[in-house]
């Protein structure tokens, strides 16, 4: 029954039920889920020098728009649907540095980085926060609380600033092959 413009609470449900569910069938079908899902990063090139003090799922830069990023103590990144938490890809740039004074949390798949560099950060690293991995996954996995170029599609020709870590980096990973570090990097000039 329509009454003055609102419908009736069981008509509405349905309808919305049919309309829900006739979508996510459609998405199974062609299998834009996972591809849509695999590089969802709301906050990709914040531009500046972004501060997070909230609760974000990751943070990728690609382009040279951003100077710097922080995570304030207040501030959770991840877990992130993607490999990274925190991602400078090959074609990203920063000047400045990638600062962890809160918390990072990588994914619980395999193959998870909490900061994952592949481009050019000048400024280096610092964490005083803490990096948590905890990957549930089995078989040949590769965890790593900070990456700069190992794991990750290109070479780093560069990398400014070192790394600190006054924190905690914390992984867990199940009992198998594969790669598990705090830190790694692989820099031609570091």
């Amino acid at each position: 029954m329509n009454i003055g413009g609102l419908m009736n609470g069981r008509i509405l449900t349905e309808r919305l039920l049919a309309t829900t569910s006739l979508a996510a069938l459609l998405l199974a079908a062609t299998g834009q889920q996972g591809a849509y899902a695999f590089h969802a990063c709301a906050n990709t090139d914040p531009g500046g020098n972004p501060v997070n003090s909230g609760s974000i799922a990751c943070i990728v830069v690609d382009n040279s728009g951003t100077t710097s990023l922080t995570n304030a103590a207040s501030g959770v990144i991840g877990p992130p649907v993607g490999q990274s938490a925190i991602s400078i890809t090959g074609t990203g740039t920063l000047s400045g540095a990638i600062v962890n004074a809160g918390r990072i949390i990588g994914r619980s798949a395999s193959n998870a980085i909490g900061i994952g560099v592949d481009g050019l950060v000048q400024g280096g690293i610092s964490n005083s926060g803490t990096i948590t991995i905890n990957s549930s996954s089995a078989g040949n996995i590769e965890v790593y609380g900070i990456d700069v170029g190992y794991d990750l599609p290109s070479s780093v020709a560069s990398f400014g600033g070192g790394i600190s870590n006054g924190g905690t980096i914390s992984i867990t990973a199940n009992v198998g092959s594969g790669q598990f570090y705090g830190i790694i990097e692989s820099a031609r000039t570091f």
